[in-house]
C-alpha cells in the first residue's frame, strides 16, 4: 500500500508541474534526527539522485550529506580551489585530507581542478563513504582501498 500512495503523490506532484523522480519512507521515534544508517524504505523511482556540481558529477544516496544549493557550494568550492593554489607549490605532490567528505564534493573537486595530487575523505556515514567511493571512480578516479574500514 506505501508504493500505491507514493505513485498517487507523484501523480499529484506531476499535476503541478513538479518532476518526482524518487520516493523514500523512513520511520524514527527518537527525539532527533536519525542515523545516516537508519533503514530507508525504496517506494518509487531512482535509488539514488545524481547531481552535477561544477565538472564532477555525484551520486547522492539517502543518508549520505550533499549540499544543497548548488550554485552556492559552486562559489565556495572556487574559493577553496583558489586559496589552496596560493598555498601550494607543487600540486601534485599536495596530500588532501577531506575530514567529513559526505559524498567526496570538495575533495574531488579540488582533484578535478588539478589543485592536489592525491585526496582521502573521511566520514562516519556510511551511505555518505558509498557515495564518495562510487563518484570517484564516475569521475575519473582509481580507487586506494583501505586495509581496514
Amino acid at each position: 500500500h506505501m508504493y500505491d500512495e507514493a505513485k498517487k503523490e507523484k501523480n499529484a506532484a506531476n499535476d503541478v508541474g513538479i518532476r518526482v523522480t524518487s520516493i523514500f519512507f523512513q520511520e524514527y521515534e527518537g527525539l532527533s534526527h536519525p542515523s545516516p544508517e537508519h533503514p530507508v524504505q525504496h517506494a518509487f523511482g531512482k535509488k539514488s539522485l545524481e547531481e552535477k556540481l561544477g565538472q564532477c558529477t555525484f551520486q547522492i544516496s539517502p543518508g549520505a550529506f550533499f549540499q544543497t544549493n548548488t550554485e552556492g557550494a559552486e562559489k565556495l568550492y572556487d574559493i577553496v580551489v583558489d586559496r589552496i593554489r596560493e598555498v601550494t607549490d607543487d600540486p601534485e605532490k599536495t596530500l588532501m585530507f577531506d575530514v567529513c567528505c559526505g559524498t567526496g564534493t570538495i575533495g574531488l573537486t579540488c582533484l578535478k581542478e588539478g589543485v592536489v595530487g592525491r585526496l582521502v575523505g573521511v566520514d562516519i556515514s556510511e551511505p555518505a563513504i558509498a557515495d564518495a567511493e562510487v563518484n570517484a571512480e564516475k569521475n575519473g578516479y582509481a580507487q586506494d582501498k583501505p586495509s581496514d574500514k
